[in-house]
């Protein structure tokens, strides 16, 4: 599993230690009377802290902030006993005296199941990969066969004549593929289930749409997406989540409208703030949220849960920005914070503050956080 992580360009210390299960008993037994007996104890919880963040998959300080101040201890240091090296990597971890060391830093929650998730990489907001599905090798084998049905299948409507001229369903479909990837350790499952929502509806009215062999074909071809979705618990676990309301009807119709007017003011006014593919994402996602796209007929339900399925991306993308930031800010404490202020990602959050902000109002159990994010970046630009 660690390898296919890397392989997909993952990062291992934002995985948990134990993937998708909980740590075997013993593993917990042990834990436990490790924190009974050195919490609080000569500074202890600086190593209890890291270790408990590699068992949940977070970062639990900035990007290799712990590995740094390990590595700085000198041999003397070490030569002093657990007490005196714990004292100097809490005073490291503190951070500087003074001004800086003032400063209240948000705290950026942790990431949640989305259509689409994002992360900043050399200053530029980019789509991730997932994790691949949680399947036993047999049913991993059976995926794989059913994955490369579904790819032909889409591949031989995209070749009917009648199929051709219809660019909305065609659009679906190319959503859809790319969501499906090129082979099997690609496939996007939550993305994949996003889009196919939007191809159930193009199908359930196929009839009145389209010419008899391509109703029947597209039917056909949703069908066989259905039940390729059916294998993964993965999608049926986020859909459910995903029908949760967020907030009242309307304060979710006004957090997507102001989700799209963000995404057109870094398209316009900042581009290389954002990766063309995660920026086309989240265009394609936006436009299903307020209604923009060419899809009729949508039941009330599915719509609902299309505008929470954006603004569940939207808080991942604006959530990279914002891990970006911090992390950054914390390696410049006291020098360096020039630097920062200076990212492509701190003028992205200048340029969507007044959106963000009212965000936060409309759904605080969302977003209130980024109140904080859109400080921080007030004060490092003031």
């Amino acid at each position: 599993m660690d390898a296919e992580t890397l392989r997909r360009g993952g990062k291992l210390a934002r995985v948990a230690l134990w993937h998708r299960t909980a740590p075997p008993d013993r593993a917990k037994v042990a834990i436990e009377r490790f924190n009974a007996e050195l919490r609080g104890r000569d500074d202890w919880d600086v190593w209890l802290d890291w270790y408990q963040a590699r068992l949940d998959g977070r970062d639990p300080r900035p990007a290799l902030t712990f590995e740094r101040a390990v590595a700085a201890l000198s041999e003397d240091d070490w030569s002093q006993g657990p007490a005196h090296v714990n004292a100097k990597l809490k005073a490291a971890l503190e951070g500087p005296k003074g001004p800086s060391a003032e400063v209240q830093l948000p705290v950026v929650p942790e990431e949640r199941p989305a259509p689409a998730h994002f992360e900043v990489i050399d200053d530029v907001l980019v789509l991730t990969s997932p994790l691949p599905p949680d399947l036993s090798d047999e049913q991993r084998n059976r995926a794989k066969a059913a994955h490369r049905a579904l790819r032909e299948a889409f591949e031989d409507f995209a070749e009917m004549t009648g199929a051709a001229q219809q660019r909305g369903v065609m659009r679906v479909i190319e959503r859809c593929e790319n969501a499906l990837g090129p082979d099997f350790h690609a496939v996007d499952v939550v993305r994949l289930g996003h889009h196919a929502a939007r191809l159930q509806a193009h199908a359930d009215r196929a009839d009145e749409i389209y010419l008899p062999e391509t109703a029947a074909e597209l039917v056909g071809l949703n069908s066989q997406l259905s039940l390729f979705m059916a294998q993964f618990n993965e999608w049926a676990d986020y859909l459910a989540g995903a029908r949760d309301p967020l907030a009242a009807a309307e304060a979710e119709q006004e957090a997507a409208q102001l989700g799209a007017a963000m995404i057109r003011v870094l398209r316009n006014h900042l581009p290389e703030a954002v990766s063309e593919n995660a920026r086309t994402e989240l265009e394609v996602q936006a436009d299903e949220a307020t209604g923009e796209d060419d899809a009729k007929g949508v039941p009330a339900e599915q719509a609902a849960t299309s505008r929470r399925s954006f603004l569940r991306s939207l808080r991942s993308a604006i959530r990279g920005f914002a891990v970006f930031i911090v992390e950054n800010y914390q390696k410049g404490a006291g020098k360096g914070i020039e630097d920062v202020a200076r990212t492509t990602s701190v003028a992205a959050i200048a340029a969507i503050k007044v959106e963000l902000l009212a965000l936060a109002r409309i759904i605080p159990a969302e977003y209130a956080w980024v109140e904080g994010v859109v400080t921080l970046v007030a004060r490092m630009l003031g």
